[in-house]
């Protein structure tokens, strides 16, 4: 047929990693517009915008890449349309990215390169989603459906403030990762090594000891988590000490935080963090879990 031109799936490569940051800020910037919040995203998914943000995602894309063992991307005229990719550790396969380009969207191809990145071979099967209902009806008919609301929980001027626990405050190294693993087997189910040392490597990293016992692990920074707690109680703790690490930095903070976690929502609000209205859900094939003690990676790629 004149005029039409083809599609095609191929698997991903490390060339392709910028042209599927493009399409997720394209996307990103897509759905809030279309939430009606326009004026938060203006001019964000122009060329010379996209390009500054690479510098604070490339890292982050790096590991994306590194850890996936399915990785799919729809070209078409050369061009790279879409992408999706996804993870597997333990018997759960979790997938973290899934975007195709505004514009040719709702035509077969989201559908395609979910089954191709985002197979049914593990017990447990997790996304991180964003609101977008076309999404969200793709991922029910896969087999996944809304298990809790995560909000982002954000402040522009974090305070300091007494750290009021007998917690020990140890900075994390290399030589935790089985600890690490031990904790995140009680909580989400599931040991990442490559995970945990991408976050050693790029953030101020804690694990959280009483009485010389591992109580759980933290990340600090703008963008702060995962934490995971065996005692949900010690959260306004370890979230005092990040907050602390910000305010000494002068910068501001962004967690993302279940909605089972009440401790932590709490603690955060009566802090004066707002809730941003950009929501996700995680979505799951079935229950799993302690949410109750965990925040999530932010940004929220992944748990």
């Amino acid at each position: 047929m004149t005029g039409v031109t083809l599609i095609t799936v191929r698997p991903g490569t490390p060339d392709d990693q910028y042209p599927c940051f493009v399409i997720f800020q394209k996307s990103l910037v897509d759905l809030v517009r279309r939430q009606g919040g326009g004026e938060s995203v203006a001019g964000m998914d122009e060329p010379d915008r996209i390009l500054k943000a690479w510098d604070g995602y490339q890292s982050l894309y790096d590991l994306l890449g590194s850890v996936a063992d399915q990785f799919w991307v729809a070209e078409q005229d050369g061009q790279v349309i879409g992408y999706a990719r996804s993870q597997s550790f333990d018997g759960t396969r979790e997938l973290t990215e899934f975007f195709v380009r505004p514009g040719v969207q709702s035509g077969g191809i989201g559908r395609e390169l979910l089954r191709r990145a985002f197979p049914a071979d593990t017990p447990r099967r997790t996304i991180i989603a964003t609101t977008d209902a076309r999404a969200q009806a793709l991922y029910m008919r896969s087999g996944l459906f809304p298990f809790v609301p995560c909000l982002n929980m954000v402040t522009a001027t974090p305070t300091e403030r007494p750290v009021e626990s007998d917690l020990d405050f140890v900075p994390l190294t290399a030589s935790h990762l089985g600890v690490l693993a031990d904790i995140d087997r009680a909580i989400l189910g599931f040991r990442r090594d490559a995970i945990h040392q991408w976050f050693i490597d790029t953030r101020h990293g804690f694990l959280y000891q009483r009485g010389g016992k591992a109580m759980g692990y933290g990340y600090e920074g703008v963008r702060g988590g995962p934490f995971a707690l065996r005692d949900p109680d010690d959260f306004p703790a370890v979230l005092a000490h990040a907050e602390n690490d910000a305010a000494r930095e002068s910068h501001g903070q962004w967690f993302v935080v279940p909605g089972s976690n009440h401790r932590a929502l709490a603690c955060l609000l009566e802090r004066g963090f707002r809730v941003d209205p950009f929501v996700v859900f995680l979505m799951t094939s079935g229950p799993f879990g302690q949410l109750d003690r965990y925040v999530i990676t932010s940004p929220e790629f992944f748990l």
